[in-house]
Formats: C-alpha cells, structure tokens, sequence
C-alpha cells in the first residue's frame, strides 16, 4: 500500500493541463496499469514460490495477468498512447512467463 501511495504523490505532482474528463480518464487508465502490473508481479512470486497443483493454478493467474497487460500494451500502441500513461513503461509481460 506504501507504493501505491508514493506512486500517487509523484502522479500528482505532474499535473497537466486537461478538462476534467479526461484528467479522470488518464488517471483510471494509469491506476489501472499501476495496480495490475503490480497484481501480476506478486502473482508471479506468489507462483514460485510454491509447487504442485496450487503452482499450476497461480501461473493460470499469472497466465491470465500477461494477456490483459500485454493487450493493453497493445492497444495503448495503436493509439499512439505511451505506456508510461499507462504506468507500463519498460515493462515487458514476456518476463511474467519466465521462471
């Protein structure tokens, strides 16, 4: 919860300069990223650090995180939207997949 709280005081501090509706649209869409790329990198952990069939049920998560944040990576690129306005720059979901 520490970092969800830091990452709000540093997004709050870059304000920009847009109506209201789409302030609210880019903060829910940086939420959004924030908060399921940290999901799935505890899903992640979370994974590894078991064995057996909960193993294999917490990479199905894993699995299941990786689709969504790569077709929002996806998306984002074919709306020319950066992925840091997602909260996704330099993150790579092919690195949920490796062990």
């Amino acid at each position: 919860m520490a970092a969800v709280n830091r990452w709000l005081q540093r997004r709050r501090s870059r304000t920009r300069r847009i109506t209201s509706a789409e302030n609210t649209h880019a903060y829910y869409l940086r939420d959004l990223g924030f908060l399921l790329r940290e999901q799935a990198e505890a899903a992640k952990q979370a994974a590894e650090s078991t064995s057996g069939d909960e193993r294999a049920f917490k990479l199905g998560v894993v699995w299941t995180y990786y689709s969504v944040l790569d077709l929002m990576l996806q998306q984002a690129e074919g709306f020319d939207l950066p992925a840091g306005d997602l909260a996704l720059k330099g993150f790579d979901p092919d690195k949920l997949l490796s062990t």
